[in-house]
């Protein structure tokens, strides 16, 4: 199965901030477009950086309505700044980011029904939103048989 296959895998520690390719707010520069810093960091871990990278990115750019079309643009940069060429992503790491992305749809549709059964939606109604997206996902991966 994607989660024994993910589970299996035996990552080099490896520092990841996982926000970072999902919110480029959070690289400091200065006026001369040299990074000073990066801030934010409440979501960093240890473990498959380049997987928990990608995955964040490709799944908020979902939850927050990108184009697919921009998505795979952006993607497509992402990979070649990372030096790793479509046919390599596709061949060594798509799958398991795809299984990561599920993972964090399901954790979005799981917030979102907490909140409704305990009656406080109302506080964080974007979350609705980022259901129901999280969903369309969901149902287009059972469709393309992700």
């Amino acid at each position: 199965s994607r989660l024994k296959k993910l589970e299996s895998l035996d990552p080099a520690p490896s520092l990841f901030h996982q926000d970072l390719l999902a919110n480029w707010g959070n690289v400091l520069v200065d006026s001369s477009g040299r990074i000073q810093g990066v801030v934010d960091w409440e979501f960093a871990g240890s473990g498959l950086a380049l997987h928990n990278e990608l995955a964040t990115f490709l799944y908020v750019n979902t939850r927050d309505g990108v184009s697919p079309e921009r998505t795979q643009h952006d993607l497509l940069s992402i990979l070649e700044g990372y030096g790793i060429s479509h046919a390599s992503y596709l061949a060594n790491y798509e799958d398991d980011i795809q299984t990561l992305v599920l993972l964090d749809a399901i954790s979005a549709i799981e917030k979102h029904a907490l909140l409704v059964t305990k009656g406080e939606i109302e506080k964080e109604p974007w979350r609705k939103v980022f259901a129901e997206r999280a969903t369309a996902l969901c149902y287009r991966a059972i469709r393309s048989r992700w």
